[in-house]
């Protein structure tokens, strides 16, 4: 298993848009994933990190993983952190 750190680049979230924050971030990393700009393993930046570069509250970074977690797009394991699922089967629409 290869697992390498990538740095989120791209998202734009708007609080001006219809739809809460932590949604919007899901997303902006579901679109990575289908467009290949994101791959399985790809390591994703800490939740800390994460808020700090999108200047957004760490609660949100929190959900919009724990959702695409809870979809199977994303896992994450102590040690590693969260990264894109190897597998595509059983991914649910998040």
């Amino acid at each position: 298993m290869v697992l390498q750190h990538v740095r989120l680049e791209g998202i734009t979230l708007n609080s001006d848009r219809p739809g809460p924050l932590y949604r919007q971030l899901c997303d902006e990393i579901l679109s990575q994933i289908a467009s290949g700009i994101l791959g399985p393993g790809d390591i994703l930046p800490p939740s800390r990190q994460l808020s700090k570069d999108l200047a957004i509250g760490r609660t949100t970074v929190i959900q919009a993983y724990d959702i695409l977690k809870s979809n199977m797009h994303l896992e994450s394991k102590p040690g590693i952190g969260t990264y894109v699922s190897f597998s595509k089967k059983g991914r649910k629409k998040a």
